[in-house]
């Protein structure tokens, strides 16, 4: 078994976890990425139906990751789709562009910025709070107010 694990967060839905205690920094994934040209308007608008039963889709737009800056996006694979969010405060990974010099191949790195235990969900920042297209859930914070 890997390092990452595909979990059902209660209240948040489908997230990743730690299978094992992973230390400080260490890259836990490079997910291969695929950088885009660029998007109309009406491809960012597209929506995407939901993996699961939900009474919302996602637009295109909003699954796509900085790449370099952030007027250039790209669409990540492996599980960098699926880390939920948490205000920086709070989340335990980042993700850095990556370009293999032997290949010139484009990968996204996630690196933990702190100590993650096992069993521990992994989550990232999306965005600033004033700029999510979603009301944020915190994850096992008991209510714990941010800020």
């Amino acid at each position: 078994q890997g390092a990452l694990g595909l979990v059902h967060i209660p209240g948040r839905g489908l997230g990743v976890a730690a299978r094992r205690d992973v230390p400080e920094g260490q890259l836990i994934e490079r997910c291969p990425v695929f950088v885009l040209g660029g998007m109309s308007d009406e491809m960012k608008d597209t929506m995407l139906l939901p993996y699961a039963e939900s009474k919302n889709g996602i637009i295109l737009n909003h699954m796509t990751f900085p790449w370099l800056d952030d007027r250039v996006r790209c669409i990540a694979l492996g599980y960098a789709m699926l880390y939920n969010h948490e205000s920086w405060e709070f989340s335990n990974i980042r993700s850095e562009p990556y370009i293999d010099p032997a290949t010139n191949r484009r990968f996204l790195d996630i690196y933990t910025k702190r100590d993650v235990e096992a069993g521990e969900e992994l989550c990232s920042t999306y965005a600033h709070p004033d700029r999510l297209w979603f009301q944020s859930q915190p994850n096992g914070r008991d209510g714990e107010e941010e800020g």
